[in-house]
């Protein structure tokens, strides 16, 4: 971004870096901050909880963990990352609580997230949404272990590496359960 010296940067144009330096201390970047991640909070929750209230109550839990703890953000890693890394935290305290499995279709909510309309698609486009929406509903039947690894591998791009140390295991067991995870899907997709 190239700044003008006597010009202020518009309030919506902001990098993440500096709303989170200026979210410390001002409600509006704060405000800022969360209408910029409030959507991945609600999907990632989501994908890990299959259940909106829960999802719902696990993203005002983590945002309020976020605004006690911003100060403490190196910002040596993606905020994303450490964001997720919260909300998966109060993930595992609601299965925790819970023992009992959700079993809320991914289906309605795709479908209001990619805005699908009702014109005519093309024959290629209706057969990808067909497979998008067969591999969300499998997904949801994936063992808790394996799907939390594939959504923080291919829906937040973790790293092996950063999936080992988020979920506290070592690489070879993370690429393990990565391994045994797309084997899961795949079975199930087929």
């Amino acid at each position: 971004m190239i700044s003008v010296p006597g010009v202020d940067t518009p309030k919506s144009i902001r990098s993440t870096s500096d709303l989170i330096a200026d979210a410390v201390h001002d409600p509006q970047a704060y405000a800022a901050l969360y209408e910029r991640f409030r959507e991945f909070s609600k999907r990632f929750a989501y994908l890990h909880l299959r259940n909106h209230q829960d999802a719902e109550g696990v993203v005002q839990i983590a945002w309020i963990r976020v605004f006690t703890s911003l100060s403490q953000f190196r910002g040596d890693g993606k905020f994303s990352s450490w964001l997720g890394t919260i909300i998966l935290n109060e993930c595992r305290e609601v299965w925790k609580r819970t023992s009992r499995e959700h079993t809320t279709s991914f289906d309605g909510e795709f479908r209001r997230e990619n805005h699908l309309t009702c014109h005519l698609d093309t024959e290629a486009e209706h057969q990808q949404r067909d497979m998008r929406r067969k591999l969300y509903r499998q997904m949801q039947l994936v063992p808790r272990i394996y799907r939390t690894v594939l959504v923080m591998y291919y829906a937040n791009h973790f790293s092996v590496t950063q999936i080992a140390r988020k979920l506290r295991i070592s690489e070879s067991a993370a690429k393990s359960r990565l391994s045994r995870a797309r084997m899961e899907l795949a079975a199930r997709v087929r």
